[in-house]
């Protein structure tokens, strides 16, 4: 829902100083597509995460979403740095592994106001190879698609290309595979 709790009142409070401490939300599915656009189109720097709602003793394994996290090592500061800095993305298949920057900087980063274009790199793989990748979107400021890249048939994926930009733009990412597994990006800011 656009909505009420779901939503926290359509994300109307953007407050700067909350935004500081608030990185993270949850994508649970493509159903959460128009809430997390709403919430970075009211100016709110978060990224998606996954949380499952298990209740038996398996907890973290049942269900295949997975929150990724591009940290630079696996020691609890290095992960609760990555998670302040936003570099995650949330993936339908456990073993997705998906990276997009700009300029060289990681997903989650804000980029200078006066960035008046981005290179963007995407980098995408699946080792199960039958796990193809049908299509990857390149989105930006109230879901607009800037770049579509498509009948892809291939378990990884890279691009590397060039758009203009502005300050008040994001970008992020969204990968699908032909079984509707879907992957989707952290923004990049301007």
């Amino acid at each position: 829902r656009l909505t009420g709790a779901w939503s926290f009142f359509d994300f109307k409070h953007y407050n700067v100083d909350v935004d500081q401490n608030m990185n993270l939300i949850e994508y649970k599915s493509s159903s959460g597509f128009d809430i997390y656009v709403k919430a970075l189109d009211r100016g709110w720097h978060i990224a998606p995460t996954f949380g499952g709602d298990e209740h038996n003793n398996q907890w973290g394994t049942v269900q295949p979403h997975v929150t990724g996290i591009w940290a630079e090592a696996l020691t609890r500061e290095d992960i609760y740095e990555a998670l302040r800095n936003r570099q995650t993305y949330v993936s339908v298949d456990r073993n997705f592994k998906m990276v997009f920057s700009a300029n060289g900087q990681m997903m989650g980063s804000i980029l200078p106001a006066d960035t008046e274009e981005i290179t963007i790199q995407i980098v995408l793989n699946d080792p199960d190879l039958e796990d193809t990748i049908d299509r990857v979107v390149l989105y930006k400021n109230g879901g607009e698609i800037v770049q579509e890249y498509t009948n892809i048939n291939s378990n990884q994926f890279s691009i590397e290309e060039t758009f203009a930009s502005e300050d008040g733009d994001y970008f992020f990412v969204r990968a699908f595979q032909k079984d509707d597994d879907e992957a989707i990006s952290a923004p990049i800011w301007i």
